[in-house]
């Protein structure tokens, strides 16, 4: 019984071109030209042909082991450091931590076919994925600036939930900015965009979605200028705010907030860090080790960021505060977050008493009342008048599961 013979296409092109040298249906330089080989190689497989017939045109190293397998030790170790450390990593970025960690540099196909084969990795067909119009990328960097918050589970369950804000570059994926916060407040982007501006300077549009910080969500409102806190500020420096629509319309920063909640968790977990102040330490290297990885170059390289001069340097730390306008009473004394201030000013009462201030509550929390632009001194004179239980929109849960646990622990029967 005749031995089934199996070939790749290659292989049987090859057989074929020898069949018509052997033939004489096709010169030696013909069929050189065509398996792309030396005239004496065709010579040699001729002859090889003539004597073993088409088996003898098969690769000598078939069922056998490759030159560059890796060792058996290799693997092992590898297999045994992804169960321990990087069990939930998928293979590109487990083959990038056992390089980084442990000095193991192996392909991420490579490390895809150990996991699949320990059974660490499941192979899964991804769906088929929703059509959305694409958006060409902006061409200078700092034209579009890219902003959102990721409320997540970032320290798994070594530490409370907290929201991690983004701010990424539409035309080259750089991120400029990382920093974990408890909730998405007008005060933390503050401090987040300032950081931006110092670091960068002004870009010169920002892209956001709806949130309370960017957009005056009350159609209604019959108060003030139609622009938040945030906006207020963004105007000052003649930053232009953009509204997306959808969450696909920004999807720069979406896809980054999907990697960075793979990458960045796992990150966190390996390190041990639990909580927002060593995570933001920890941020600043990571950032810039993910641009390297991930930014794009831009298609022009002239950057739109407005450097600031120094005299906006130093006017930020009043320009990114919450202010709100008060009236000081006869009594030289302002109402303000449930407090009470008394205005010293000793000889000045005609001239301040009834006059407009504005009460400014910076980053740092610190309170200062301007009148003129000159700021007065004060003293707090009553605090905490009472208590209003004002929460955004991302904290009520949290509010209320803290509640319910509090009255499982009063009632539950001991």
């Amino acid at each position: 019984m005749q031995e089934e013979l199996r070939m790749s296409a290659q292989e049987l092109s090859k057989v074929s071109v020898i069949q018509s040298v052997n033939a004489r249906n096709l010169t030696q330089v013909a069929a050189a030209k065509i398996l792309g080989l030396s005239e004496r190689q065709i010579h040699r497989l001729k002859k090889t042909y003539q004597r073993y017939g088409a088996p003898g045109l098969l690769s000598k190293k078939r069922g056998k082991p490759s030159n560059r397998l890796y060792p058996s030790e290799l693997r092992a170790k590898a297999i045994s450091l992804i169960r321990e450390h990087f069990y939930d990593y998928g293979p590109t970025l487990a083959a990038e931590a056992l390089e980084e960690h442990y000095n193991i540099n192996i392909s991420k196909e490579t490390a895809r076919q150990w996991m699949i084969g320990a059974k660490i990795w499941r192979p899964f067909t991804k769906p088929e994925p929703k059509l959305h119009p694409s958006r060409e990328r902006r061409a200078c960097f700092g034209e579009l600036l890219q902003v959102d918050g990721s409320d997540h589970a970032w320290f798994e369950e070594r530490g409370d939930k907290c929201t991690l804000l983004v701010f990424i570059d539409d035309a080259t994926s750089y991120i400029t900015e990382l920093q974990f916060v408890k909730s998405e407040t007008t005060l933390d982007y503050f401090s987040a965009l300032k950081n931006q501006l110092e670091r960068y300077g002004a870009p010169v549009s920002i892209y956001s979605d709806m949130h309370g910080v960017f957009k005056v969500n009350h159609p209604e409102a019959k108060s003030g200028n139609g622009l938040t806190q945030f906006g207020r500020a963004l105007k000052t420096l003649n930053v232009k705010i953009i509204y997306a629509q959808s969450a696909q319309a920004k999807g720069r920063v979406e896809r980054a907030n999907r990697t960075l909640q793979d990458r960045l968790l796992k990150a966190l977990r390996f390190h041990k860090i639990s909580d927002i102040d060593a995570g933001n330490i920890f941020l600043e290297n990571f950032r810039k080790k993910f641009n390297t990885q991930f930014a794009k170059h831009a298609k022009s390289k002239v950057s739109l960021h407005r450097l600031l001069s120094d005299d906006e340097i130093k006017a930020l730390d009043k320009l990114l505060s919450i202010q709100t306008q008060r009236v000081i009473s006869k009594s030289m004394q302002i109402r303000h977050n449930s407090n009470i201030f008394n205005i010293i000013a000793p000889g000045q009462v005609r001239r301040l008493s009834r006059a407009k201030v504005t009460v400014c509550e910076n980053i740092s929390g610190k309170i200062t009342i301007y009148h003129n632009n000159q700021s007065l001194p004060y003293e707090v004179y009553k605090q905490g008048l009472h208590v209003d239980q004002t929460l955004n929109r991302k904290d009520v849960n949290k509010y209320l599961d803290k509640i319910n646990n509090l009255e499982k622990t009063l009632w539950e029967p001991a």
